[in-house]
């Protein structure tokens, strides 16, 4: 059990670097990289399918680029640093809770483990 619990825990802490990854390399970036998105909004192939379902989804979708444009500005190079202390904040939540399941178990196996045999 403990091997399962260590190897997901392992699992979930891989899957957690590597969106701390992908994230802090978006935010490195300077805002222009989102200046080619907005063309490519307005010539998508399936626009007039997606403004059946939802009226003005470009000024929407804009409105969101914009908020992404500002919100990488105003975070500035602080941003990765940030990322990362949030990956270890997230790295030590997933160990502690591990070794507290590890724990568990241990003292699940302890309270039903059977009595000793006594031989005479």
């Amino acid at each position: 059990m403990h091997i399962a619990i260590w190897i997901v825990t392992l699992l979930f802490a891989g899957l957690w670097t590597l969106l701390a990854w992908g994230l802090s390399s978006v935010l490195a970036l300077d805002s222009n990289w989102l200046t080619p998105v907005e063309p490519w909004l307005a010539r998508l192939p399936f626009a007039g399918w997606l403004e059946g379902w939802i009226p003005d989804w470009l000024q929407i979708a804009q409105l969101a680029l914009d908020a992404v444009r500002a919100s990488l500005v105003w975070l500035g190079g602080a941003a990765p640093v940030l990322v990362w202390a949030l990956w270890l904040a997230g790295t030590l939540l997933l160990v502690l809770l591990a070794g507290a399941l590890s724990l568990l178990v241990v003292l699940i196996r302890k309270s039903t483990a059977p009595p000793p045999v006594a031989t005479a």
